[in-house]
């Protein structure tokens, strides 16, 4: 089993794998390029989401930055150009009149995720059992002109993950500790990290948005590629992959990218 745990199912498939995890529920205040200011709240889970307005217009963000005004067409969001405002002038108020509000009906987001979860080959991924200890396997990457500004990035890694009573910076626990409370005691994850390795490009290769495409897609460009440099990275360390897959299927169970 050692080092010959095939990986390339395990992308994307973090923390609590098979279940979707929700996208923040409260209004997040942003500043646009120009200093005005937004308050967007965003919807659904990674599998399908997206962002609108406080009072419901949908947006998308383009590559500089700007949350701009969008309108959802044959299953994709499309940029209308018009920068979004929470202090609205005339014009704006005029332009906004032509939009739907809240365009995403709950049965279009279903099928949407339903439909990205196809595209992902993620149809067929079992659900590994979610209670008792469980190794969780974290890897730091680091780009080619970006590092994290710790010295001790594992060591802190390691803490904010596994320290009980972790406390720097206002925190009231670690994630084990997390775990554990949202599961009664149920889950007891160990994280064990490795790294920082440093990846082949730039942090621009990784993260340039893709703006547009499928509705929810908007984000990320090449993720995939990131995630699959730092799972080699780990295999060319020599890190045995065996203790990370506890229901013995073949594939790592959890695994963690932090990226400086």
């Amino acid at each position: 089993m050692r080092k010959r745990i095939y990986l390339l199912g395990l992308l994307l498939v973090l923390s609590v794998s098979s279940f979707a995890m929700p996208a923040y529920p409260f209004p997040i205040k942003v500043k646009q390029p120009d200093g005005s200011e937004l308050t967007i709240r965003i919807y659904g889970d990674e599998w399908f989401h997206y962002t609108t307005t406080d009072d419901g217009y949908l947006l998308q963000q383009q590559p500089n930055g700007v949350y701009e005004y969008a309108k959802f067409e044959n299953n994709i969001i499309k940029s209308t150009g018009v920068m979004a405002r929470s202090q609205r002038d005339d014009e704006e108020r005029a332009f906004v009149k032509q939009l739907r509000r809240n365009p995403i009906s709950r049965d279009m987001e279903l099928s949407m995720r339903q439909l990205v979860k196809q595209e992902m080959g993620h149809q067929g991924h079992q659900r590994v059992p979610l209670f008792g200890q469980k190794k969780g396997l974290v890897i730091l990457v680091e780009f080619q002109n970006l590092q994290f500004r710790s010295a001790t990035a594992k060591q802190d890694f390691t803490n904010l993950l596994n320290q009980q009573g972790y406390s720097v910076n206002g925190a009231t626990g670690c994630a084990n500790e997390y775990f554990k409370a949202c599961t009664e005691n149920q889950l007891d994850p160990i994280f064990d990290v490795h790294g920082p390795y440093k990846l082949s490009q730039g942090y621009e290769h990784y993260g340039q948005n893709t703006g547009g495409g499928m509705a929810g897609r908007g984000t990320d460009k090449n993720v995939r590629e990131m995630v699959i440099e730092a799972v080699n990275a780990v295999v060319a360390d020599g890190v045995d992959l065996s203790p990370y897959d506890t229901d013995n299927d073949g594939k790592v169970d959890m695994v963690f990218v932090y990226y400086a």
